[in-house]
């Protein structure tokens, strides 16, 4: 676990949509723009990236319905998570 970083947050949709957060897609993109791990979220919205290389990243976010939204992290080993909690 000491050699890898994660990445963690959470994803919110406005209160007035009466929509929910769970199963939107996250991708973890790498300055050259591959996405390098995608997930889904859990029913709460959160996700987390396990096994991540220490470096500057993207969070890409992408639901039906919604605009894509993106926030950078940057990871580091031996640090606690790099959080990045979007709102759609």
């Amino acid at each position: 676990k000491a050699a890898y970083a994660e990445v963690e947050g959470r994803i919110g949709l406005s209160a007035q949509d009466n929509k929910s957060s769970a199963n939107t897609l996250v991708e973890l993109v790498d300055d050259d723009g591959n996405v390098v791990q995608s997930t889904r979220t859990t029913a709460q919205g959160n996700y987390r990236f396990k096994n991540v290389d220490q470096g500057k990243y993207r969070v890409r976010v992408k639901k039906e319905g919604w605009k894509t939204q993106e926030a950078e992290v940057d990871a580091k080993r031996d640090a606690a998570p790099a959080a990045a909690s979007i709102s759609l």
